[in-house]
């Protein structure tokens, strides 16, 4: 099946692309690439915070998916798929001493959690909101790894809940109590350690999440 393209051309659609990759046309997957790689990028940069590890990861991910697309059934859509793929790598990548880090020891990117690219104007409004922004992926990264996934995969992707079930390969109720949880958990957690610095209640106040 195709679908037009807003310049008239037509467009294939993912099961045509999978159809084509898995009879061997490297140009079908390089498109499905394309089409993914941004989102699992992004998802994979909220976990680890860091711009060349997220996109090791991505690379990573899009390897193995083209290794196991001949056992790609389609019983599930192709994104969430490749998200159970990323999430893994990122599973792996989390075992590995040597990337044992603190989220606040390689912020020093530019880059923030729900902006796909660095930011440009560095304006005073700018500067703010980049600061509030690496306070809350510091806050994120306190949480446990189960609440953290599932929150980035909602609030950050946008995926519903029962594709989020589907991703993290358990049930729906499940990944509501984890987002209940992650949500509370990181309100207090900004509540306690980060609400009364970003309001300016001294400049030498230390942010304590612990």
């Amino acid at each position: 099946m195709t679908r037009p393209a807003t310049d008239g051309q037509c467009v294939l659609d993912d099961y045509d692309l999978i159809c084509a990759a898995k009879e061997g046309d490297q140009q079908a997957f390089s498109l499905l690439i394309k089409r993914y790689h941004l989102q699992i990028f992004n998802m994979l940069y909220a976990l680890v915070a860091d711009w060349d590890d997220a996109d090791d990861l991505a690379q990573e991910t899009m390897v193995k998916a083209y290794r196991a697309l001949g056992r790609f059934e389609g019983r599930a859509q192709f994104y969430t798929w490749l998200y159970r793929i990323g999430i893994n790598c990122w599973k792996d990548w989390c075992k590995t001493p040597r990337k044992q880090r603190e989220v606040g020891e390689i912020l020093d990117d530019g880059q923030s959690l729900f902006d796909q690219h660095p930011a440009l104007d560095r304006t005073d409004a700018q500067v703010q909101k980049n600061e509030l922004q690496e306070m809350l992926k510091l806050a994120l990264s306190k949480l446990p790894d189960e609440y953290r996934v599932a929150l980035v995969l909602r609030e950050l992707d946008g995926l519903g809940y029962d594709e989020i079930a589907i991703v993290l390969d358990c049930s729906l109720g499940t990944v509501k109590s984890r987002i209940f949880r992650g949500r509370t958990q990181l309100k207090k957690l900004w509540d306690r350690g980060y609400r009364n610095y970003w309001e300016g209640a001294s400049e030498d106040t230390e942010i304590a999440v612990s």
